[in-house]
């Protein structure tokens, strides 16, 4: 069912289907709902695609970000005769000297620190993304994140793109900003909807943004909000378990988390964030703001599937 004009399918061709991003309804093809090759990718390997809001990232093998789209791009980059940024090599992704690699791979041959522009760009290997922002991990455990001002931590003070004291460009970063306030290389990341999520190589799990203990979202409802404005360890209910954190993945305001317990040597998913419809698991609508293990996914049989 995959329509292509070169008829031709080769491995790593990105597909898509659905209303392309940045483009008006009125103006694209009619049959948009059938999958179709993304013919400006064709020389690229595709391994990885992160969808956000009207725009899409894709990773290819070489490490490479591109980008379509206009929900965080269209109003930064695209001429005013343009509806539509069409394919954005994302490549700036310079690391700090600040961050959990510190001056490691930065200096030169007489140990001078290189200067910003000069140091090579992190090869990206995981990238995923929500409405409000992006996040990429590079093959050194940095990671890197753009959108929405409020939501991308302080930049860290050798970015020279963005001095201390100015805003980002009309209250958004449109280039990658290095998390540099974590305390380890990541491992794995996750974009929720206004907050974020990494797991260190010491397989702990950091948390950072809007609603990141995800209490409420609705502050006039007397519902509390919560902002980290940078990474912080994540709340357990029971934190004297010895927990290896596996896996993380977040939704718009709810985060899921599969953890091995070292204290009962099994494995476990937890659940906190919005409840309302009872997403978490716990048989109830209460929300949480401690990951919470969901009871039902205990047992040793579906433990083991999860492993």
């Amino acid at each position: 069912q995959i329509s292509t004009k070169k008829n031709s399918i080769k491995p790593g061709n990105l597909v898509s289907f659905g209303k392309p991003p940045g483009y008006d309804i009125k103006s694209i093809r009619k049959d948009y709902h059938k999958p179709m090759i993304v013919e400006e990718l064709n020389d690229r390997e595709i391994v990885a695609v992160a969808i956000g809001g009207d725009c899409y990232f894709a990773l290819s093998s070489g490490g490479e970000v591109l980008c379509f789209g206009d929900k965080y791009l269209k109003k930064y980059f695209s001429r005013p005769d343009h509806d539509f940024v069409p394919l954005l090599n994302i490549s700036e992704f310079y690391p700090s000297v600040y961050g959990p690699n510190g001056d490691k791979f930065m200096t030169d041959d007489h140990g001078d620190i290189i200067p910003f522009f000069e140091r090579e760009t992190g090869s990206i290997r995981a990238i995923d993304s929500s409405e409000s922002h992006f996040l990429a991990l590079s093959q050194l455990g940095d990671v890197y994140m753009l959108g929405n001002e409020g939501i991308v931590p302080t930049p860290p003070i050798d970015d020279i793109r963005n001095p201390r004291g100015l805003r980002p460009r009309k209250s958004c970063y449109v280039w990658p900003v290095h998390i540099y306030q974590l305390p380890n290389r990541a491992i794995d990341i996750s974009a929720g909807g206004t907050f974020s999520a990494a797991i260190l190589e010491d397989n702990t799990l950091y948390t950072w943004g809007w609603f990141t203990r995800c209490q409420a979202i609705n502050v006039k409802n007397g519902k509390k909000t919560e902002f980290l404005p940078k990474p912080e360890p994540v709340r357990w209910t029971r934190p004297l378990f010895k927990r290896i954190v596996l896996g993380v993945s977040c939704g718009w305001n709810h985060m899921l988390v599969l953890a091995h317990d070292e204290t009962r040597n099994g494995v476990s998913t937890y659940s906190c964030g919005q409840n309302d419809f009872g997403q978490l698991g716990h048989g109830d609508q209460e929300n949480r703001n401690e990951l919470e293990e969901v009871r039902k996914l205990c047992s040793d049989e579906i433990r083991m599937k999860l492993i």
